[in-house]
């Protein structure tokens, strides 16, 4: 590894740590905004929210996740810097933008297909927070870290779609199977009738939809980003699963949990799995880079 990329990546490192500690003064100012307008989110209309002491404590709490992902997340923006259109502010807007993509508002859809309009308060929270959160770290994010743009090869968008979605597809009906898996692990408590064949055809059939079609979302991105993402081949294609997991799945599963949502966080960690690490494999399979 060169001594520039080392710096690089210590950069992002550091500089995301602040755009994330920046970002979390944002959100909890977003917190507050929708207390004060009665946002239609439970957890901003409990009694005691808009006091000195919940805000203190959630604004320390927002500091420790926000700037742990975002040092992560740092280092993600620093090798895929290259590949995002756009300069300084701009870059990182765009950047906080496909994390809200593949975190937050990616989450809400799915909430709303695997639940129904029963947790509609939990979606727009979701949307709401996450808008805020990762929009204001990608714009700090973009004007702290500077560095010269290198020019990448040829990418091929339609490539990204059409595998994207084949491999969104793949992914979608893995997730189906670790749904019937894990519910027979009794790993979560299951929404009643889950396996009934109703379930099965309905729902089910919506979540693979779903996944197909941010599938191919996301595969436009990895067509974009292709030369900035580590390995060759299936390699590449699961580093790329991994970092869509993390934003997806993992980050998701820790808010939920912070948010006393242990059930909707086991199955948002268990299914993101599955459906990343394969929609990823078969990605990388798939897509081959256009000749130069």
């Amino acid at each position: 590894m060169s001594n520039s990329l080392k710096i690089g990546i210590v950069s992002g490192l550091i500089v995301g740590f602040i755009a994330g500690a920046i970002s979390a003064i944002v959100t909890t100012g977003a917190f507050i905004v929708a207390g004060i307008i009665k946002l239609p989110w439970g957890a901003a209309n409990l009694p005691g929210v808009l006091t000195i002491n919940f805000l203190t404590t959630h604004v320390f709490f927002e500091i420790m996740l926000n700037g742990s992902f975002g040092a992560i997340f740092g280092v993600i923006y620093s090798k895929l810097y290259d590949s995002l259109p756009g300069e300084g502010i701009s870059k990182g807007f765009v950047y906080g933008l496909i994390l809200f993509l593949a975190s937050n508002f990616y989450a809400g859809v799915l909430y709303l297909e695997r639940y129904g309009y029963i947790v509609i308060d939990l979606v727009i929270g979701t949307w709401w927070m996450g808008f805020f959160c990762l929009v204001s770290y990608g714009i700090v994010l973009g004007a702290l870290y500077k560095r010269p743009t290198r020019t990448i090869g040829k990418y091929d968008l339609k490539q990204g779609i059409s595998y994207g979605a084949v491999a969104g597809l793949i992914g979608g009906i893995a997730a189906i199977i670790a749904i019937i898996i894990g519910v027979n692990l009794g790993l979560w408590m299951p929404v009643p009738g889950i396996l009934s064949a109703t379930f099965l055809t309905t729902h089910h059939i919506f979540e693979v939809t779903i996944v197909i079609l941010f599938g191919a979302l996301f595969g436009v991105i990895y067509s974009r980003c292709y030369d900035s993402i580590p390995g060759k081949s299936i390699i590449k294609g699961l580093v790329y699963s991994m970092i869509i997991y993390l934003a997806s799945s993992i980050r998701i599963g820790v808010l939920l949990e912070s948010y006393e949502y242990a059930n909707k966080a086991i199955v948002v960690l268990w299914l993101g799995f599955f459906t990343w690490i394969i929609y990823g494999l078969v990605l990388g399979y798939l897509y081959r880079k256009p000749l130069k």
